[in-house]
């Protein structure tokens, strides 16, 4: 008996033997570069390689370092011998699951590795520069469970013939105009940088001036909108030695510098933040105005008078001051009135930002001008004495370039247009309406609450109280200042929180403790010169305060958040008061706090959270609102496509979809597409009830397709399947989609 069981165990033990060495030898080996360490080498370029992923595996540090969640990989390594740009594609893969990534070695082994460009097989190549002697690897992968053939490609792009400083293009005469593909430029070793931030590709053109002039040079034209072109003279040690002179981006209105005969300059051109396409760079001539000068200034001799003048070749004198913006071509004018008046002057028509400061003329010139205010592209309304000289100094902002209109009127301006004449209250409520139009601004008034033009008001309470002062406008263009003042004229003291010139409305309110017999003066002015124009009136208004509580709201974004959704949260709180908030507390419901203004916080498990925003005014005011935020994670996945391996034309046979759902019972949309030349063809779709499941388990959607001949034709068949939540967001969509692998063999 013991010799029978003995001979029993044997045999078994044998035939389990033979039938593991028999599968063992079945199976594939892996692919030679399957690990990060045996990395095949890539000595020169261009190259391609077609990789069977069936047997290849993945490395446990690897899928926190790729593009996305890869199941397979394969490695290759690079060095370039010089700077280069390449290009890598997945192009001529079996699979539309397949994925190429370039990264660099930053520190050692397979964790010192940074991903830098991904390239899917369903999408376009990539561009990338890459360094001289740097080492970098490419790693060909697979995901979402497909399995198959897949291909790798790396080129050299050709760099542009004046990537470099020494290859500049010659511009031979003016005007010039080129247009160069970025998408091989570099930035070469010393470049200067870019007076924008994010240069990377450059290329280069130089110009030797044959007269002294002005000249722009502008990318206009481009196809791409982050562009920038430096303009340099040259010294005498090449691109080291280059002296910087300006800039200028697409979005402004050129470089415009003066240029010196026999002097060489460089113009380096190239892209802003990263973005890759064509630039076009323009180089012409610019004459200056006759009155650029300070000496040369235009003469006005009546009113009304109004003129223009394209100020695109006006410079900048040396000791030229500025007041009203950050000018760098400025134009002159000057006027000598008969009498006394108040007069406008604005610079309707002008189409490009521009601004103009008003001088009264000192005994030495240029260096002796007494500043009095601004005028815009609405107005400057000013008074002026008989027989003094004005000079009116008119500009563009860096970038900016074209013509400016100048306009200069009479005004008669209102009955408390100056301090002295201020209409006066005792009594309250108080309400004033008048035409604003024709208000100016005194040499005395104060500064510190802007204003280009002012009316005046004044009032003296009997005891302490808070006051609210307004100033609305109804009917007019204009935004209104307002200012509080205690004092005497040319020796005013602005009060506590007494200045309201933030210029976003209609309307300026200050809100203040005033004290018992102390005369408070109010100085209504207006922003930017913007008097009230034609039946435009202001109504000011003083009455005791009684403070209101502030509003407190909030909402959130995305409406219907997940566990894997970090919410943006948005304050929404308004203070009729108008004075501003000191403080927000944020209560998330699950624990967290947080005191940002707008915060962003993510819930980890689905469920109710009752959000609270509390928000405190800076005199102490506090409002609370509570929404309850609902997390649902929804998330359906593909975890198997299961095709026939064979099949003949006219024959019906069954493809069947496995869907893994853990969270809530959802309503499943199945879309079953088949492989055609050039892509995929719908077939079929079926909407399923799919419960929640635990663990591995599935439930299954079943299509029954009939094969054609066109299949026959093509000789296989690759199915494609999209699963689709109705009435709800998937929160994860990378798992909803999968191919069959792999393709059904069709024959006739």
């Amino acid at each position: 008996m013991t010799q029978k069981v003995y001979y029993r165990v044997t045999s078994v033990l044998l035939a389990l033997t033979m039938a593991f060495t028999v599968f063992g030898a079945a199976l594939a080996a892996p692919p030679s570069n399957d690990n990060f360490i045996d990395a095949q080498l890539i000595s020169s370029l261009p190259f391609s390689a077609t990789i069977d992923m069936t047997e290849a595996g993945i490395e446990p540090d690897e899928p926190e370092r790729s593009c996305t969640n890869i199941e397979r990989s394969v490695w290759y390594s690079f060095v370039p011998s010089e700077s280069m740009t390449v290009r890598l594609s997945m192009t001529g893969s079996g699979i539309s699951n397949a994925l190429g990534s370039i990264l660099r070695v930053d520190g050692p082994g397979i964790s010192g590795l940074t991903v830098l460009r991904c390239a899917y097989a369903v999408n376009p190549p990539v561009d990338l520069q890459l360094d001289a002697g740097q080492i970098y690897y490419l790693q060909a992968s697979t995901f979402a469970g497909e399995v198959g053939t897949i291909q790798i490609n790396m080129e050299q792009l050709p760099a542009p013939t004046n990537d470099h400083f020494i290859e500049a293009e010659e511009i031979g005469s003016l005007p010039f105009t080129a247009t160069e593909d970025l998408t091989a430029a570099s930035l070469e070793t010393g470049e200067p940088p870019s007076c924008y931030i994010g240069m990377n590709r450059t290329v280069w053109y130089s110009f030797t001036a044959l007269e002294n002039t002005i000249v722009r040079a502008d990318m206009l034209g481009s196809s791409i909108n982050n562009v920038n072109v430096n303009v340099y003279r040259l010294g005498v040690s090449g691109i080291s030695d280059l002296q910087f002179l300006t800039c200028s981006a697409l979005s402004v209105g050129g470089a415009i510098f003066p240029v010196t005969a026999g002097q060489t300059y460089y113009f380096q051109a190239g892209n802003l933040f990263g973005e890759v396409g064509t630039i076009q760079i323009n180089v012409q001539q610019i004459i200056p105005p006759f009155n650029d000068n300070f000496a040369d200034a235009g003469v006005i001799n009546s009113m009304p008078f109004s003129t223009s003048v394209d100020v695109a070749g006006a410079g900048l004198e040396q000791d030229e001051t500025q007041f009203c913006g950050d000018l760098d071509k400025t134009v002159w004018y000057y006027f000598t009135p008969t009498e006394n008046m108040t007069v406008r002057l604005d610079t309707q028509g002008t189409p490009i930002s521009s601004n103009v400061s008003i001088y009264r003329a000192g005994v030495s010139g240029l260096s002796d001008l007494q500043f009095l205010t601004c005028a815009s592209s609405n107005s400057g309304i000013f008074q002026v004495e008989q027989g003094q000289t004005y000079y009116f100094q008119a500009g563009a902002p860096p970038g900016w370039s074209g013509t400016i209109q100048i306009n200069l009127q009479q005004l008669v301006p209102p009955a408390n247009d100056d301090f002295d004449n201020a209409i006066s209250t005792n009594a309250l409520p108080f309400s004033h309406a008048q035409d604003t139009s024709n208000a100016s601004s005194a040499v005395d008034d104060p500064t510190d609450c802007f204003n280009n033009g002012s009316v005046w008001y004044q009032f003296t309470p009997a005891g302490n109280t808070t006051i609210t002062a307004e100033a609305n406008t109804f009917g007019s263009n204009y935004d209104t200042t307002l200012g509080v003042y205690t004092g005497t004229r040319g020796a005013l003291t602005q009060v506590p929180g007494g200045c309201n010139d933030d210029a976003s409305g209609l309307q300026s309110r200050v809100v203040f403790n005033a004290i018992g017999g102390t005369t408070y003066y109010f100085m209504l002015g207006f922003c930017c010169g913007n008097g009230g124009t034609g039946g435009g009136n202001l109504v000011f208004s003083i009455m005791e305060h009684v403070r209101v509580p502030p509003q407190a709201n909030f909402s959130y974004s995305p409406g219907d958040p997940s566990k894997f959704d970090t919410i943006q949260f948005f304050d929404g709180t308004h203070d009729p008061e108008g004075l501003g908030f000191l403080a927000w507390d944020w209560d998330f419901g699950d624990g967290t706090t947080a005191s940002e203004q707008s915060p962003r916080h993510l819930f980890t498990v689905d469920g109710d959270y009752p959000v609270t925003l509390t928000v405190t005014t800076v005199d102490g005011r506090t409002a609370s609102t509570t929404q309850v935020v609902q997390v649902r994670t929804h998330d359906v996945a593909i975890t198997r496509i299961t095709a026939p391996n064979s099949a003949n034309a006219g024959q019906t046979k069954t493809i069947t979809v496995n869907l893994r759902n853990r969270g809530y019972p959802e309503t499943v949309q199945v879309d079953l597409y088949k492989s055609v030349p050039g892509g995929f063809q719908w077939v079929a779709s079926i909407t399923k009830e799919v419960p929640a499941l635990s663990g591995n388990r599935t439930a299954s959607a079943s299509f029954n397709y009939t094969f054609t001949s066109d299949d026959a034709r093509i000789g296989k068949v690759t199915f494609k399947v999209v699963a689709t939540l109705l009435g709800a967001r998937d929160a994860l969509l990378v798992d909803n989609e999968a191919i069959s692998s792999p393709p059904t063999k069709v024959g006739r």
